[in-house]
């Protein structure tokens, strides 16, 4: 395939959901043969996420679900301690069974991934099954509908719920504030990355929210939003290190808040969708079934196309259900007990 590209110079797929293969051999193989590549690297650090796929996933959606938890690894660095199970856990993620049994060690979160089946509804499911003591989450479960859809902002954006961003998890540890209908998030770290972003100025409480999203009124694009934003901020990252995660910030994505940001930076928050021909020996490189997203060719003839939609298709209202139908969290200790639950 590699030969098949000669007439390739430059090709900037930064934003992508790449595959893990992608990122780790097929594009630093074209790099070797001269091509300037741009892609998402993600340092690692050593919080690991690992998902276990209970549903029915095609290899090319399971690069996807991968491609979205690696770029939280990114931005989440530090351990956190091993959990080791003391009695056998069962429950279901998704419809689909877990079987946990006695003596299983978790590091640092698991993620079970299922699917279900829904034609209009919502694209995608998330939230945390089991806490530490800190609040801060063992294993979740994530759930995506089966229909093609925007699944890589979906899977990215619901990873988020799982790593305890919501208002259940915020409320237990006093940083959800609902005075007179004006919700935030008042961790100091996040509300000195909106100042920022632009948000000196806002007149309301910071950081504004509806319910376990970003306001999307004042937030638009960004990721943890309500409707498709693909831009992981700095105010998402420190909204985390507020809750007790090891964090590094400069893995964040540029963003600036609408309204405070110029026209550049504003249409920088919103990625539009393209996609590479059928035919093109790029799809063998990268690997057909991944998405691609706002690609830069540089090529010495036109043989490699591309087809780009208008960014506001790119933002698909994500109607995500959160944290798993607001059933109940276990919080535990290191020995297995239930030391209290966070309820409806």
């Amino acid at each position: 395939s590699l030969e098949r590209l000669t007439n390739l110079q430059y090709l900037d797929l930064r934003g992508n959901p790449l595959s893990l293969t992608s990122i780790d051999d097929r594009l630093p193989a074209l790099e070797r043969n001269g091509v300037t590549v741009r892609f998402d690297r993600f340092r690692k650090g050593d919080f690991d996420i690992e998902l276990v796929f209970v549903g029915d996933f095609i290899e090319g959606q399971k690069s996807v679900l991968e491609y979205a938890a690696r770029r939280w690894m990114s931005v989440i660095t530090k351990d956190l301690p091993d959990y080791e199970f003391t009695q056998d856990w069962s429950g279901t993620c998704g419809g689909q069974s877990i079987e946990i049994p006695a003596g299983e060690r978790i590091d640092d979160l698991r993620i079970y991934v299922g699917s279900f089946e829904d034609a209009e509804g919502s694209s995608g499911y998330g939230g945390t099954n089991l806490l530490r003591e800190s609040h801060l989450p063992i294993f979740g479960c994530m759930t995506f509908n089966s229909r093609p859809g925007y699944l890589w902002v979906t899977a990215s954006h619901e990873v988020g719920h799982v790593l305890g961003f919501g208002r259940r998890i915020w409320g237990s540890l006093g940083f959800f504030q609902d005075p007179d209908g004006d919700q935030h998030f008042n961790g100091p770290l996040a509300i000195a990355a909106f100042d920022d972003a632009g948000g000196r100025d806002y007149s309301g409480k910071k950081v504004p929210v509806e319910g376990s999203h970003w306001r999307y009124s004042v937030l638009r694009g960004e990721l943890m939003g309500p409707r498709g934003g693909v831009a992981l901020s700095a105010i998402t990252v420190q909204s985390l290190a507020d809750l007790g995660y090891g964090v590094d910030v400069t893995q964040a994505d540029a963003y600036t808040r609408p309204g405070a940001a110029s026209a550049q930076a504003r249409a920088n928050t919103m990625a539009a969708i393209a996609s590479i021909p059928v035919d093109n020996p790029l799809r063998e490189v990268l690997g057909g079934a991944e998405p691609v997203a706002a690609c830069g060719f540089c090529l010495r003839d036109s043989s490699l196309t591309r087809r780009l939609v208008p960014p506001s298709q790119a933002a698909p209202m994500l109607s995500c259900g959160l944290d798993l139908g607001w059933k109940p969290i276990e919080v535990v200790d290191q020995e297995g007990r239930i030391i209290h639950t966070i309820g409806n």
